[in-house]
């Protein structure tokens, strides 16, 4: 797949719930914010860019936590991951490379379409079904 220049919000993005959706269009913007911005800009973008994750990732961990989401594990995996990437490329950044936070942003441009269709829409299901009292409905066929 090809990695993006750039990002910018897609409606194949909108999962119907509030609040993923617009922390995730924050995160287009913070991530677009990231890409474009000049060298002597990327310690401040990145460091934007970390506060949100941290913020966006922690609310979905949280609803994760409150009940038996079966992809819980997995989903909590790639955002530690991401926040583990991020961290070590400030390290990296503070010393001058910024070859790889502009790989990371980019590299994150190429990850979110994945993550957000594959995992948070199956989360945003499984959010909206617990909220809402989802059960199973059983129909019972009537002899006339």
């Amino acid at each position: 797949m090809e990695i993006p220049a750039t990002v910018t919000w897609q409606r194949e993005y909108e999962l119907g719930d509030a609040s993923m959706d617009a922390a995730h269009r924050e995160f287009v913007q913070t991530l677009s914010s990231l890409l474009t911005a000049s060298d002597a800009e990327l310690p401040g973008a990145l460091a934007l860019f970390r506060e949100h994750a941290e913020q966006h990732f922690g609310q979905e961990d949280a609803l994760m936590g409150q009940g038996d989401y079966a992809s819980a594990q997995c989903h909590l995996d790639e955002h530690r991951a991401v926040l583990t990437s991020i961290s070590e490329v400030q390290e990296r950044l503070s010393a001058g490379d910024c070859a790889v936070a502009r790989r990371l942003a980019r590299e994150l441009a190429r990850w979110f379409p994945e993550h957000t269709i594959a995992m948070d829409a199956g989360l945003a299901a499984w959010a909206a079904k617990r909220r809402l009292g989802g059960h199973k409905i059983h129909f019972v066929s009537r002899s006339a």
